[in-house]
């Protein structure tokens, strides 16, 4: 079953595995409204999650390929960003203020586009559910 990426206006993201992208949207719904959000496959997934004393999962890593794809994918100004900074030129404000501004520009870059009900009917239940179209 593929695994999605929903890249979330707010800058956000979601992971979740549906038969089919129109499923995804559905499981989505659980967060918001993904309709109109961009959605992607996202191939050799993997996650590492920690086992704390408290008996709590606490997330500890993705894979690379994973954590390269979504940067790449979801967050390209914030890539180039880390990239920027990477080559140890800046000083600790100077990469702060770069990191600080891709993180800003990243959650003004991504507009919902969702689409609208055909019907009134559908028009009103949409404004009233916030349930995709």
């Amino acid at each position: 079953m593929p695994v999605y990426i929903c890249r979330w206006p707010n800058g956000d993201f979601s992971v979740v595995s549906a038969a089919n992208k129109e499923r995804a949207i559905v499981l989505l719904d659980e967060i918001g409204n993904a309709e109109g959000a961009p959605i992607s496959v996202i191939k050799d997934f993997m996650i590492h999650f920690e086992l704390k004393d408290s008996g709590d999962l606490g997330f500890e890593s993705f894979g690379e390929a994973t954590e390269g794809k979504i940067m790449e994918w979801g967050y390209p100004l914030l890539d180039d960003a880390w990239a920027e900074v990477a080559n140890g030129s800046l000083g600790e404000d100077e990469r702060a203020n770069v990191i600080r501004q891709a993180v800003d520009a990243e959650r003004e870059r991504v507009v919902h586009k969702v689409k609208e009900p055909e019907t009134e009917l559908g028009k009103r239940i949409k404004g009233l559910t916030d349930a995709p179209a």
